[in-house]
C-alpha cells in the first residue's frame, strides 16, 4: 500500500471515528467537548504527513518503508499474543488432566503464525513421567487425553495429538 493510500485511509478513519461518536453522544457539554477533540485529531491526520514534506530529502518510499516497519511490528506483538495464549491452553489442559487422575504431563502446543493466521501444527503430550493419582485402576490415559485436549481446544485439535 502506497504512503499517500495508507494517509487517505487514515483520513477516512479517522472521519468515521468522529462521526461514530458523533452519534452515540448525547447532547450536553461533553458532547460538544469530544466533538472538539475528535476534530483535532482528524486534523492531525490530516497535517501528519507535512513534516515529511518540508524536509527536502523526502521520498516517498520513506513512507511506505516506516508503514510496513509498523506492520512488522505489530505482526510480532500478535505472534507474542498468540504464543501466550497457546501457553495458557497447555495449562489449561494439563490441569484438566492432573483433574482426571493423570499428574506430571506436559504438554506442548506447536503453533505456526503466518500473515496473521495462526494454525495449530501438533499437540505433544508427554507422559514419560506420568503418575496416575486417580483411584480408578482402570484409567484409558489416551481417552483422557483427547477429552483434555478436544475441551480446550475443539475437535479439530483431535487429530494433531501426539502422545509420548
Amino acid at each position: 500500500m502506497s504512503g499517500v493510500a495508507v494517509w487517505i485511509s487514515g483520513i477516512v478513519g479517522a472521519v468515521l471515528a468522529t462521526a461514530l461518536i458523533d452519534l452515540m453522544m448525547a447532547e450536553g457539554e461533553t458532547k460538544k467537548f469530544i466533538k472538539g477533540i475528535a476534530s483535532l485529531l482528524v486534523l492531525a491526520v490530516i497535517i501528519s504527513p507535512l513534516p515529511a514534506l518540508i524536509n527536502k530529502d523526502f521520498k516517498l518510499d520513506d513512507s511506505v518503508d516506516t508503514y510496513e516497519q509498523t506492520t512488522l511490528t505489530n505482526d510480532t506483538y500478535l505472534q507474542r499474543v498468540y504464543l501466550h495464549r497457546y501457553k495458557a491452553y497447555e495449562l489449561a489442559i494439563q490441569n484438566k488432566l492432573k483433574a482426571k487422575g493423570l499428574d506430571e504431563v506436559i504438554v506442548r502446543i506447536a503453533i505456526e503464525y503466518e500473515g496473521g493466521l495462526i494454525t495449530v501444527q501438533s499437540i505433544e503430550v508427554d507422559t514419560s513421567h506420568m503418575v496416575f493419582t486417580g483411584t480408578d485402576r482402570n484409567i484409558d490415559s489416551n481417552a483422557i487425553i483427547t477429552d483434555a485436549v478436544t475441551s480446550v481446544l475443539g475437535q479439530g485439535a483431535v487429530n494433531k495429538i501426539v502422545i509420548e
